[in-house]
């Protein structure tokens, strides 16, 4: 299976595919884990459930990771610094 560093002999091209992806799926999974939280939440007022509502606020959590992701890739995409050696055993 070739990958878009195949296809264009372009490395950059490589991470923005990765980064849009990842972008994407996170979304996916904020609105998940919103909607999750929502229903659990409501099944737990409905049901006078405690534990159902701390698993609501715990997916609620779940949110809050997903943009910590979100903002880890985007350093982790930013131009290296060219002093730094790749190889450090060198």
């Amino acid at each position: 299976m070739e990958n878009s560093t195949m296809k264009t002999g372009n490395p950059i091209a490589n991470e923005e595919d990765f980064q849009k992806v990842a972008n994407k799926v996170s979304t996916i999974t904020i609105i998940g884990n919103v909607a999750l939280s929502l229903l659990k939440l409501f099944a737990g007022i409905v049901a006078h459930s405690n534990a159902m509502i701390s698993d609501a606020i715990h997916s609620a959590s779940d949110v809050f990771s997903t943009f910590v992701v979100i903002i880890g890739i985007r350093l982790a995409s930013k131009n290296r610094t060219k002093n730094i050696p790749m190889d450090m055993n060198a």
